[in-house]
């Protein structure tokens, strides 16, 4: 996207790995760049997230979420 003369982009890439017929695992990783925060400064961030979800049964999943992001 070009914004006031300054590039941003996010990116992201996921996947998804059915361990069994109960547990999925999915990761999401992201990157983030702005060309121009500040005075002609760029910035990058960088994130992950990590979830896990049990099958109960037909009707009901539990889920956990755990994520880390960097942010200059």
């Amino acid at each position: 996207v070009d914004v006031d003369d300054s590039v941003r982009a996010l990116s992201t890439l996921t996947t998804v790995w059915k361990v069994d017929d109960r547990w999925t695992l999915t990761n999401d990783l992201n990157w983030i760049y702005d060309s121009d925060i500040q005075a002609g400064r760029s910035a990058n961030a960088f994130g992950v997230a990590q979830y896990a979800t049990y099958k109960i049964d037909d009707m009901f999943s539990v889920g956990v979420r755990g994520e880390v992001y960097v942010d200059q």
